[in-house]
């Protein structure tokens, strides 16, 4: 038998910053990522906006999905947090 959608387990990725690296950092706002970044998290808003207004969600659902909304919307106002 396949295991055609078994998906292959990875090792977790360890990452360790620069002693000197800046923690505040800069966002571009009009770098080609930053631009990705914003249309995928508008998108994405939209979607979790919509799925939020259909009828018949539990509490739960309506919960995790204003949470996800929260979290959009606090990555697109990343530009203005400074």
């Amino acid at each position: 038998m396949l295991n055609l959608f078994k998906k292959k387990k990875e090792s977790p990725i360890e990452v360790k910053l620069r002693e000197d690296y800046a923690r505040d950092g800069v966002l571009d706002i009009y770098s080609d990522t930053w631009i990705f970044i914003k249309n995928w998290a508008t998108n994405e808003l939209n979607r979790a906006r919509e799925f939020n207004d259909k009828k018949g969600l539990d509490i739960i659902q309506t919960t995790m999905i204003r949470g996800r909304i929260r979290l959009l919307k606090d990555i697109l106002e990343l530009p203005k947090k400074r």
